[in-house]
């Protein structure tokens, strides 16, 4: 839309549907990237055929819970005029904590060829708040790299397990602290305490101000390019797909900073929920410069 108008009329520019999610989203930068990827995925008895076809499509491998409901649609208006975007989520069809537990038996069938796992985004109504971090101490006995991209008590309780990386935006991040972070200073402390309970990498995503990341080897900032933003949904999916990518292949940090952000500002470029795609980024990260600011 151009502009909103609360409790008035609004006129919608242009509608965009696609199949979605956190997890889904990372799967597909990743397959658009030219690496493979498998997504595990809670499969409603409505509209799970829609979902597991659009995968199938992507050329993703699906493996699946399934779980009785409807899949739930989440609502996204775009403002042009000032590009932001605001959001109305569904809290989706309550499951049974069983569900819980047989996503766990399916995550422990693939790590065996497993190289990093990501757990991205909120997790039905019925699994507990816990289920990440019981999921990163799991995986982290089989010696498998984790990224948790989470928001509430699921990060709260998911850091308490110490995953690879973590990447909350500067809002996440600010309901956990429970304040607000206005300055540089203020994110860089936060990030490099949380390095400091022995999270190797924590990456703050901060909108048109780009991300920080905190690692053992120091801290880092990267505005990324100048583009023309068409929409922000799934950015800093892209964001997780690329960092996933630098880990895998052992980049340095900067280098791997340099990689995601350019997976982020690839998916910015596009409208709706379309992810990054090679070439986007091969003519995006040369454009992206990465200082060290401690």
């Amino acid at each position: 839309v151009e502009g909103i108008a609360f409790g008035g009329t609004n006129r919608i520019k242009n509608v965009k549907k696609d199949v979605g999610g956190k997890g889904i989203n990372v799967s597909t930068a990743l397959k658009q990237l030219g690496y493979e990827t498998r997504a595990l995925v809670f499969s409603h008895e409505w509209e799970a055929v829609s979902v597991e076809d659009e995968l199938k499509r992507r050329g993703i491998p699906c493996e699946r819970v399934f779980v009785p409901g409807e899949l739930r649609t989440n609502l996204k208006l775009f403002d042009c005029n000032l590009q932001e975007m605001t959001e109305f989520n569904e809290r989706g069809t309550p499951v049974l904590e069983t569900a819980g537990e047989e996503m766990i038996s399916l995550i422990e069938n693939v790590l065996p060829d497993t190289k990093i796992l990501v757990l991205s985004g909120s997790v039905p109504p019925g699994i507990s708040s816990d289920f990440y971090r019981k999921t990163i101490e799991l995986v982290k006995k089989a010696g498998v790299r984790t990224i948790l991209d989470a928001d509430g008590e699921l990060f709260r309780e998911g850091i308490k397990a110490k995953p690879t990386m973590i990447k909350p935006n500067r809002g996440e991040l600010e309901r956990y602290l429970g304040k607000t972070l206005s300055l540089e200073k203020e994110i860089v402390e936060v990030a490099t305490e949380l390095v400091k309970t022995g999270i190797p990498y924590v990456c703050v995503s901060v909108g048109a101000d780009g991300a920080y990341l905190a690692c053992e080897e120091g801290v880092y900032h990267t505005k990324g390019a100048e583009i023309e933003v068409r929409g922000v949904q799934g950015a800093g999916d892209s964001l997780v797909a690329g960092f996933a990518i630098g880990l895998t292949e052992k980049r340095s940090p900067e280098e791997c900073l340099r990689l995601a952000v350019a997976c982020a500002n690839g998916s910015l470029i596009h409208e709706g929920t379309e992810m990054c795609r090679r070439e986007d980024v091969e003519k995006l990260i040369g454009e992206i410069e990465v200082r060290r600011i401690g």
